[in-house]
């Protein structure tokens, strides 16, 4: 089959403009395990801004499961956050790693930990907005000793949250002493 030069041409130029055309939206999905909610356009700390809400509690701490969870350069996303939270546990159970290219903040005083097997980007323009303390973790697996390891993705959302609530409230002992 023989192609035209102009042919040729106006391929490379489509190929070209769908390519840079191709838009990098944040994805904030829930995989459907906690009772995780995202409303967006919402006017947090003075901007406009996704507002993640809900999610399962136990005791002082909010736990959130995500297949995605990305943040485009420009975007705001906040957890958020009452008096009574004191720590938000957040895993990522998708098979891709997590970019955090904009602001990424909770909207309170709560510490936030993020669990992504996959790993986590930080872009040039990323932020954290955060009072509390910061902690993300590439783990995939928890190794229980003589009870045997614990897959972090395919985990019980409730037996893992119940587990890293132990290590952080045994970290919080150490940390007092």
């Amino acid at each position: 089959m023989k192609y035209s030069k102009a042919s040729v041409t106006w391929a490379i130029a489509s190929l070209s403009v769908t390519l840079i055309s191709l838009p990098v939206s944040a994805q904030l999905i829930p995989d459907g395990t906690t009772t995780t909610t995202i409303l967006s356009n919402q006017i947090i700390r003075g901007d406009l801004a996704e507002y993640i809400t809900d999610g399962n509690s136990l005791n002082d701490d909010l736990r959130h499961s995500f297949s995605e969870f990305n943040i485009d350069v420009g975007q705001r996303v906040y957890f958020a956050d009452s008096t009574a939270i004191n720590n938000i546990i957040t895993r990522i159970t998708g098979s891709n790693g997590s970019n955090i290219l904009g602001t990424l903040g909770v909207d309170g005083n709560a510490n936030l930990f993020l669990v992504n097997p996959n790993g986590f980007i930080f872009g040039s323009d990323a932020s954290l907005d955060i009072s509390g303390a910061f902690l993300i973790s590439t783990a995939s697996e928890i190794n229980l000793g003589e009870i045997g390891i614990m897959n972090i993705v395919n985990a019980d959302p409730v037996a893992l949250f119940d587990l890293l609530q132990k290590v952080i409230a045994i970290q919080n002992c150490k940390d007092q002493q």
